[in-house]
């Protein structure tokens, strides 16, 4: 089972986007992004999690690693 941040970094490559586009699509920088991927950021509020779900076509649940 990954982790979220794995999956968020998984589910983003299989798109074909880059850090910075993905940011684009769910109003958040390149740097946030990084920082989502690599575990530093603990704390995503829902409706950002929402908006990720959106782009990548998954739940909340496969999101986060729960399913």
């Amino acid at each position: 089972m990954y982790s979220m941040s794995d999956n968020i970094r998984q589910f983003r490559k299989a798109k074909g986007l880059t850090q910075k586009e993905f940011g684009n699509l769910i109003g958040q920088s390149k740097q946030t992004v990084w920082k989502y991927e690599h575990g530093a950021v603990v704390n995503i509020k829902y409706s950002t999690i929402i908006k990720m779900c959106q782009v990548f076509g998954c739940s909340p649940n496969e999101l986060l690693g729960w399913g």
